[in-house]
């Protein structure tokens, strides 16, 4: 077979990809129109308990009301954890106090009972694929827990 033949068949042929889809993260505060909500999405223990290396962040203004959804695009099937919190006051950080007690809600997938101690990674993973389409996570403050 003629190499040219063999490569323009290589060419037109579909690869095998991972099949990806997007994740609705849809949000619930009590703290309506005020602050910024932070979402990060995790792939692996390591990182989440760093807080480092998220496959997706996003910060956004909130507005109208105390709902909002966060679009994560092209996520790779697989297992994940979502963090997020609602920075009331606009400082780009979760407000604790002086024994590390939250002051702003926060919220995990599968919303665990997180209040002496962050959850996890086990307590939050969920297996998402094409068909997940969405999860909820209720933002709460640490006395709502």
């Amino acid at each position: 077979m003629p190499l040219l033949f063999v490569l323009l068949i290589a060419y037109y042929l579909p690869m095998e990809t991972s099949a990806t889809a997007s994740l609705q993260v849809r949000l619930n505060t009590s703290q309506a129109g005020k602050g910024h909500i932070h979402l990060a999405v995790y792939a692996n223990q390591r990182d989440f308990d760093n807080r480092a290396n998220a496959v997706f962040e996003a910060i956004r203004p909130l507005e109208r009301g105390a709902d909002m959804v966060i679009e994560v695009p092209a996520l790779p099937e697989g297992r994940y954890a979502v963090a997020a919190f609602h920075d009331l006051n606009g400082n780009g950080k979760l407000d604790t106090n002086a024994m590390g007690i939250p002051q702003e809600p926060y919220a995990f997938s599968r919303n665990p009972r997180a209040k002496w101690k962050a959850p996890a990674f086990d307590e939050v993973v969920f297996s998402f694929n094409r068909q997940t389409g969405s999860i909820s996570l209720s933002l709460k403050g640490w006395s709502e827990r």
